[in-house]
């Protein structure tokens, strides 16, 4: 079996425009079509991502800045892991980078879902 490496000097990518105002990232490993993957995840500061819910188990390791992602102030070097179901916002301050892996999909949660849902 062939081995396969892949390099992304990520200090000379380009960053994508998220579908959310001040929020870039870089795909590393990702899978569009079956919305898996890894990314490195920028949140310019007083940047928000709306309550959403993890179809699948998530990972998130905050490199840079301070990040609030429900009730938990995450800093630089902490790890945070989502179980499938999770549903929580994002917000930062200050702004941050973070690594996220993504082994599913989200859903976005409108206002009217939220009376029947748990968040966390």
């Amino acid at each position: 079996m062939k081995e396969i490496t892949k390099l992304i000097e990520t200090s000379k990518a380009t960053w994508k425009q998220a579908n959310f105002e001040s929020v870039e990232y870089i795909p590393l490993q990702m899978d569009f079509n079956e919305k898996h993957g890894s990314m490195v995840v920028k949140m310019l500061p007083n940047a928000k991502y709306p309550k959403h819910r993890h179809t699948k188990d998530e990972e998130l390791f905050l490199l840079k800045g301070t990040l609030q992602i429900g009730d938990q102030l995450l800093k630089s070097g902490d790890f945070l892991y989502s179980q499938a179901g999770t549903v929580h916002h994002m917000q930062t301050t200050d702004g941050c980078v973070f690594l996220m892996n993504i082994p599913g999909g989200i859903e976005l949660i409108t206002e009217s879902q939220i009376e029947n849902i748990e968040i966390t």
